[in-house]
């Protein structure tokens, strides 16, 4: 008889459906009965995991003592999607990730909470899954909608890793890229939009967008730029996804906006400290809060515009490509790459001063093309 294997907190109940049940002394370190399904050999892995889960926690417990361990512990039920973003977000797996693929889950889940925090992942649906997809694409954004069942299809297929369920529910849903970004900005609009950002106190976000400006790095690394990466007319930076080191030439105007910068704060800013701050001397915590400020003041300069930080990059590299510069020379210095790579491309594709300054002179000539294009009006009739 398959109920008379011996596990810990194994329980079988009426038509034989089993429960992992924690006595109160474990309920005191977050832990509530599961549902395990009916008694077999798949709910006798899942209550091995979650003995397993309470011994991590116990000796957590008697190490740091219960208070600590009680004050963090996972406010939702045991088998919800909710207990498994709490844990999945404070594992070894996730602390690998980048910056901005923790930003990423971070994001989706003020979407994904409400809808399932305290749902039973085993009683999650591809109709469930299919409905808040559709929620997504009526209330959001196409890329909002992307990234947010990108993020949801990748916690359910950690359910399946764990053998909390069978199958994924959410990867029988197509999910297709946005289309494309084509909005682009000019070196002078640009010029306006840092201008503004200082005068309207925002002098922290008025430095980053000259650093992205100068770089064209992702504004991910620009919010998280350290004081110690720049070392008089260079900024160091490693890239999110090989840790290759590239080197950045920085304007005179721009190293001068730094140097003032500093100067303005009521503090002494450390080498590994972050640069950029919002105005009340703070860090940007997230990619939101620094989006927040940059939307304020493009409200100032241009009212009702929809151009975003990501779009600095583009604008680069089409001055860039104007001026003659080649695809593999772009795609470097943007850290992408050409044939899909990304490790080859660091690897072959070495970033330097050298590299950097030769950008820097193919932007200035592709800026004078677009200023004699929008003199003639070419460019209206190009991008209309």
């Amino acid at each position: 008889m398959m109920g008379m294997v011996k596990i810990p907190y194994y329980r079988i109940r009426r038509n034989e459906m089993a429960y992992w049940e924690p006595t109160p002394r474990m309920k005191a370190l977050g832990f509530s009965n599961v549902p395990l399904g009916k008694d077999g050999p798949e709910a006798w892995s899942k209550a091995h995991y979650w003995n397993a889960e309470y011994q991590k926690a116990r000796k957590l417990a008697k190490a740091q003592g219960i208070e600590a361990v009680v004050k963090t512990a996972c406010p939702y039920g045991n088998g919800t999607l909710g207990a498994l973003y709490w844990h999945f977000t404070r594992s070894e797996a996730f602390s690998r990730k980048s910056r901005a693929g923790k930003d990423d889950y971070r994001r989706a889940w003020r979407y994904l909470k409400p809808a399932f925090a305290d749902t039973f992942i085993t009683q999650i649906s591809e109709g469930d899954c299919e409905r808040f997809q559709i929620r997504m694409e009526q209330n959001h954004s196409g890329y909002e909608r992307y990234r947010t069942m990108q993020v949801f299809r990748k916690l359910m297929k950690e359910c399946v890793k764990r053998q909390w369920v069978k199958y994924n529910p959410a990867t029988s849903l197509p999910n297709p890229m946005p289309r494309g970004r084509s909005a682009f900005w000019l070196a002078e609009e640009i010029a306006t939009h840092i201008l503004d950002a200082h005068e309207a106190g925002y002098t922290g976000l008025s430095v980053g967008l000259r650093i992205m400006w100068d770089t064209l790095v992702s504004p991910v690394d620009v919010r998280a730029l350290r004081v110690g990466q720049i070392d008089g007319d260079l900024m160091f930076n490693a890239r999110e996804k090989t840790r290759a080191t590239a080197i950045f030439t920085l304007s005179p105007e721009t190293i001068g906006a730094i140097d003032d910068y500093k100067r303005s704060l009521d503090f002494q800013l450390m080498p590994d400290a972050q640069l950029i701050r919002m105005r009340s001397g703070r860090i940007y915590k997230s990619k939101d809060s620094f989006a927040k400020d940059f939307r304020a003041v493009r409200e100032i300069s241009f009212k009702g515009d929809t151009r975003r930080m990501a779009d600095y990059r583009r604008s680069g590299n089409w001055e860039a490509a104007l001026g003659g510069a080649s695809k593999a020379d772009r795609a470097a210095m943007l850290a992408n790459t050409l044939d899909k790579d990304a490790f080859l491309d660091a690897t072959y594709t070495p970033i330097n001063r050298i590299d950097s300054d030769k950008m820097y002179a193919k932007r200035n000539e592709g800026r004078s093309i677009l200023l004699e294009q929008k003199r003639s009006g070419m460019l209206e009739r190009i991008t209309g």
